[in-house]
């Protein structure tokens, strides 16, 4: 009875109806966003002193953070404590002596940037490192060393911040020391 051109006809309306359905979704979004950038120019800098009074009463009175982010930088560079795959914000707001929301706030105010970012950071410049510094590692391995729990947490993390495969790194470093030689 029914062809398999009817059935691929009607698969592909349906996916291209989502598809504009989705574009147009998108569209009257970033339109009501300039709509209300229109009626409301000041909106942008009411956000940011909103964002910035959160931390109005800050939990770091008390606290030298100077020293939290030396000992911070420490207990990363000499402990290798980003390789800790269950790193979490309260293990090492242990570690510090800190409370979880003064770690958090001295992250965020003074490097910010948030938990996760940082230690994704901290994970990634050591992967940088080793996949120089080991060529015949794999790029699991790597990965694995520094601390991420897969191959795909490790990937996505690496190309967020470093816009490109740690494979593609490794081999664009490997490019520039024959080079220099």
């Amino acid at each position: 009875m029914g062809s398999p051109c009817w059935g691929s006809f009607i698969r592909c309306y349906r996916e291209s109806y989502f598809f504009s359905l989705y574009a147009s979704s998108i569209g009257i979004a970033f339109f009501l966003v300039q709509i209300a950038l229109e009626l409301r120019p000041a909106l942008p800098e009411e956000v940011r002193q909103t964002v910035q009074a959160s931390y109005t009463s800050t939990t770091l009175n008390n606290v030298d953070c100077e020293a939290a982010l030396n000992q911070l930088a420490l207990l990363m560079q000499d402990d290798r404590l980003y390789a800790d795959a269950d790193l979490s914000l309260p293990r090492l707001s242990d570690k510090l002596g800190l409370s979880t929301h003064q770690l958090s706030e001295l992250i965020n105010t003074r490097l910010g940037k948030g938990f996760s970012r940082y230690l994704r950071e901290r994970r990634v410049d050591a992967a940088k490192a080793m996949l120089c510094a080991e060529p015949s590692a794999s790029v699991l391995s790597v990965g694995l060393g520094v601390g991420f729990t897969s191959q795909s947490n490790f990937y996505e993390a690496f190309r967020e911040i470093e816009g490109m495969t740690p494979g593609q790194y490794r081999k664009l470093q490997a490019g520039r020391n024959e080079k220099v030689d």
